[in-house]
């Protein structure tokens, strides 16, 4: 069995969090609609949404909606089918 220094282990989780994330990406890259649990959560899925299919959506997912707009009907889909999935941000 392999042993993780807890350091390690500090910095392999604050890495994954939906704050790492986006800082490493930055605002050009990727832009949150809604958190609605706080930018310091851990990050789960990555779902890339398409409205054309049914993605599922599972807890602390990450919901892309490349080129999708929250202020139009794709983008209030996009918004409802993530809250209900409780994705950590969309």
């Amino acid at each position: 069995m392999t042993r993780v220094a807890p350091q390690a282990q500090r910095r392999e989780s604050e890495d994954s969090s939906l704050e790492a994330l986006l800082s490493n990406l930055g605002q050009d890259v990727v832009q949150v609609v809604a958190a609605p649990h706080g930018l310091d959560v851990p990050v789960g899925d990555l779902v890339i949404y398409d409205s054309t299919e049914s993605s599922a959506i599972s807890e602390g997912a990450l919901v892309l909606g490349a080129g999708v707009r929250p202020d139009t009907p794709h983008g209030e889909s996009m918004l409802e089918a993530a809250a209900s999935g409780h994705a950590c941000a969309r």
